[in-house]
């Protein structure tokens, strides 16, 4: 899987070289470590760093700026595992401007994505009738499925951005 994926950054990103094994196997062996640790640190949206502040959050929750901290601190979490991924992955490494304007629009795709997801699911679990003619769990995972191709297709979206950020800078130097 992650050799296709690789496959698929070095196809967006011309890359005609390739990495030997071991550091194909590096990169793989960091990307399947920082994977769940980012996926947390963003899904929970620093929820630690809040509880830790809480004492001394009298004068940061009044103004909101507690809530605006947790948002900032999970989003920048994503935007740097996206930038991560486009780093690491492919034979030939973009420049770091390319990188985080390729991790900046997949970071917003993919939150539009989990808008959409939410408001689905929601719906689809809420219609009693799909419920009975199908049961859950096929509904579940059609969900499911559904949202991993979308993800993918943004993750992809966000590669060739960064891939033509990074085309568009070599030209003009």
């Amino acid at each position: 899987l992650l050799m296709n994926i690789e496959g698929s950054f070095n196809r967006i990103f011309e890359s005609k070289q390739h990495r030997p094994l071991l550091r194909r196997i590096g990169s793989y062996w960091v990307m399947l470590s920082a994977t769940p640790l980012i996926v947390v640190l963003s899904t929970a949206k620093s929820s630690e760093l809040v509880a830790a502040l809480k004492p001394s959050a009298g004068m940061l929750s009044h103004f909101g700026l507690l809530d605006f901290l947790r948002f900032a601190v999970g989003h920048l979490v994503q935007i740097l595992g996206f930038g991560v991924l486009f780093f690491i992955l492919p034979d030939k490494k973009p420049r770091l401007q390319a990188v985080f304007w390729g991790a900046l629009v997949t970071n917003i795709i993919f939150q539009i994505l989990a808008t959409i997801n939410v408001h689905y699911a929601t719906f689809v679990f809420s219609n009693r009738t799909n419920l009975h003619l199908y049961g859950s769990l096929p509904l579940l995972v059609l969900v499911f499925l559904i949202w991993v191709r979308l993800v993918w297709l943004g993750v992809l979206f966000g590669g060739c951005l960064c891939a033509s950020v990074d085309k568009h800078i070599e030209i003009h130097q």
